[in-house]
């Protein structure tokens, strides 16, 4: 009995560390796209055009009606059109069309906010009691002031 237990248990055990192996093997053929990740640049680049031409490949204007949430779709020097995908997101829905994000921080009204994100934040210029720091997202808002020591 003692034996069965301990044969079944090691053949478990043996089943499921291959099994592992066996998912685990193509995760190699991902690390390119880890890096691209890491670095927050395209993953992949394909084309939407059916050409089959030698001449090098120009993107000239991007056709913003064809925006997704990490796509853009940019027409290219022999008519057709490319899409680039992102790992992470490059639009986001404002008032029913994609917008670029830009969180850049410019000057308002003595206070440093975001140009176009769909988060906002608003910091002040210089930071001390009583100036407060705003976090918004999706019209809720949070803030909160720096406290004297």
């Amino acid at each position: 009995m003692k034996n069965t237990r301990r044969f079944l248990r090691q053949s478990i055990c043996s089943l499921l560390a291959l099994a592992f192996l066996w998912v685990a093997m193509p995760l190699s053929g991902f690390a390119a796209g880890l890096s691209a990740i890491a670095k927050d640049e395209p993953l992949h680049t394909a084309e939407l055009g059916t050409t089959m031409s030698q001449e090098p490949l120009f993107l000239y204007a991007e056709d913003s009606e064809s925006r997704g949430e990490n796509t853009k779709v940019f027409y290219a020097s022999d008519g057709s059109k490319t899409m680039v995908f992102y790992p992470s997101a490059v639009h986001y829905v404002k008032d029913g069309k994609f917008e670029e994000i830009d969180n850049t921080l410019a000057l308002e009204n003595g206070r440093l906010t975001t140009k176009n994100s769909p988060v906002e934040i608003s910091l002040p210029v210089n930071f001390g009691a009583g100036t407060p720091v705003t976090y918004t997202v999706g019209g809720h808002s949070v803030s909160f002031v720096l406290q004297s020591a």
